[in-house]
């Protein structure tokens, strides 16, 4: 696991709008190189979870979790097994295995201790997939191609839901 803790990363006005664009990359893991870069727009709207707007001064805290770190594993939210999901679709469903390819977690704070929960509109966050992490559809290394579904974890109510997709890249 890689962390960054940015005290002061950036600001946000009366109504939670930042300042300017904030950009925020971990240090490499150790073992395989990999990193992951989390980027919040200017403008965006950042609110708690009562939907008041945070304001001054952000903390923003980014994590890195390496799918071959043990200790890294140890730590996924909710566990693999017989997880609460809901899919893009909306469906939910409990029961199946999850499987990664390595997750981040992002922490925002105001000056008064305000927790971001949500934001106007989506964060850019890349990840570096490490060279011999196995694609669980084809049981082969993961390749430039190969699409990967995103996924956000609700602490409050332990439930994984199914946001996107991206198609990975070549060279991680």
């Amino acid at each position: 696991m890689t962390v960054t803790a940015n005290t002061g990363a950036g600001a946000a006005n009366n109504q939670g709008q930042l300042r300017e664009t904030i950009t925020i990359t971990t240090p490499a893991d150790p073992q395989t190189r990999a990193r992951a870069t989390v980027t919040i727009p200017a403008s965006v709207v950042i609110e708690d979870a009562r939907g008041r707007a945070l304001r001054g001064d952000l903390d923003v805290t980014v994590a890195y979790y390496s799918p071959q770190s043990s200790e890294a594993m140890a730590l996924f939210p909710g566990g693999f097994d017989d997880l609460p999901v809901t899919r893009a679709d909306g469906s939910t469903a409990r029961g199946g295995t999850m499987q990664t390819v390595g997750f981040v977690s992002i922490d925002i704070f105001d000056e008064a201790g305000r927790r971001a929960e949500q934001c106007s509109a989506p964060l850019d966050v890349t990840m570096d997939v490490p060279a011999d992490v196995i694609n669980p559809n084809t049981g082969a290394p993961g390749a430039p191609g190969d699409v990967i579904p995103v996924w956000t974890y609700d602490e409050i109510t332990g439930r994984w839901a199914e946001e996107s997709s991206f198609v990975a890249a070549e060279g991680g």
